[in-house]
């Protein structure tokens, strides 16, 4: 969360979200989160933490090239 809050209230950053930081560093309703993700272990937020980048390109596997996108909202 502390990444995210930091590249949401960043003007110049390109992250993909709705995110809106909040007091509290919780996330809200509309805190998704878009990435891309290349081949192997590269892509567009491959500068989050290194154990959260690590975490979505395994559970994406080495060959996907896409867009993953994270949601914090319970079902």
């Amino acid at each position: 969360m502390e990444w995210l809050n930091k590249r949401a209230a960043d003007p110049n950053s390109r992250c993909a979200t709705w995110h809106i930081p909040s007091p509290t560093g919780s996330p809200g309703d509309y805190s998704d989160l878009f990435l891309w993700k290349d081949n192997g272990r590269e892509g567009s937020d491959s500068d989050m933490p290194k154990t959260i980048w690590t975490q979505l390109c395994n559970l994406a596997g080495e060959d996907f090239a896409g867009i993953l996108w994270i949601t914090f909202l319970e079902t």
